[in-house]
């Protein structure tokens, strides 16, 4: 076995704590047809190098130290003992890049039609990213040019909701108390203000335009939320007629509608920065 095998082991760990301590350790350090990737640092440190050398078939006893700060402060610093059955190894192995390798890939006869098709989606990713990047600006630039008006303040507290909500949930709960403080909404306040101030200004420009979301538009980003919550249409769908959630996606899409439509008609042009004039009496 080297670092890199695939290999399928049993294996049973031993530790010298008192019960019933005891056995609710052993019983987490204990696996059977495991498959662990040699090299991973998925076992504690020394695990995995112990195993290498061995072969199929063989059983051996590790001795592992547990680290200092381990996540489970019974076993930090703590001796431990596995004893580990080697059932199968499998030796990574690369494939030859050729035509047969371009077949798996999908509808693709040579490996010359996969590198384009390859070429193209980086090409397209790259023009996507440019393309909403100059949407964004042309958003920023909506804001500043239609700054004369009061927002709503329940607007900008629901902006604010939104935020906080997404932040809570990029945290992965790893920090509750998100977005519960004071401190922590008026961190994203002006934030706020300006998505609310936007979505008042895309808003008329649709109405103005009559930038509505067709029965398709609808129907497909509802599709899109279920698929999101791991749930079907007809699932969400009267709770998202109760709670009034239909207006507001229906107020999203026309909103992007109007930016699409102000992004068709503007002419965007990229200017290098400005050194500062200076002022009399400076060197």
């Amino acid at each position: 076995m080297r670092k890199d095998d695939h290999v399928i082991i049993d294996f049973k760990g031993r530790v010298d704590l008192p019960e019933p301590q005891k056995s609710k350790m052993e019983e987490r350090m204990y696996g059977e047809a495991y498959v662990l990737h040699i090299g991973s640092n998925t076992f504690v440190p020394g695990f995995e190098e112990g195993l290498i050398g061995m072969k199929k078939g063989e059983t051996k006893e590790l001795e592992i130290t547990f680290p200092e700060e381990y996540r489970q402060d019974a076993l930090a610093g703590r001796e431990a003992w596995f004893d580990v059955t080697v059932k199968e190894i499998k030796i990574e192995k690369l494939l030859p890049i050729d035509d047969e390798f371009a077949k798996d890939f999908g509808d693709f006869e040579t490996l010359a039609e996969l590198k384009q098709k390859i070429s193209d989606d980086i090409k397209d990713y790259k023009e996507s990213l440019e393309v909403n990047r100059n949407k964004h600006l042309v958003k920023e630039r909506l804001v500043d040019l239609n700054s004369g008006f009061e927002i709503p303040k329940l607007l900008v507290e629901e902006q604010i909701d939104r935020f906080t909500r997404r932040e809570a949930y990029m945290q992965q709960n790893r920090n509750p108390g998100v977005g519960d403080s004071k401190e922590e909404r008026e961190k994203y306040r002006k934030m706020a203000e300006r998505e609310a101030r936007a979505m008042i200004v895309l808003s008329k420009i649709a109405n103005k335009e009559r930038l509505y979301p067709s029965e398709e538009e609808m129907n497909g980003r509802i599709a899109e939320f279920a698929m999101s919550l791991g749930k079907k249409v007809a699932d969400i769908l009267p709770t998202l007629e109760e709670k009034g959630y239909l207006d507001s996606i229906a107020s999203e899409i026309s909103e992007e509608k109007a930016l699409n439509f102000v992004f068709e008609h503007v002419e965007i042009t990229e200017v290098e920065p400005q050194e500062p004039a200076e002022t009399a009496g400076e060197k």
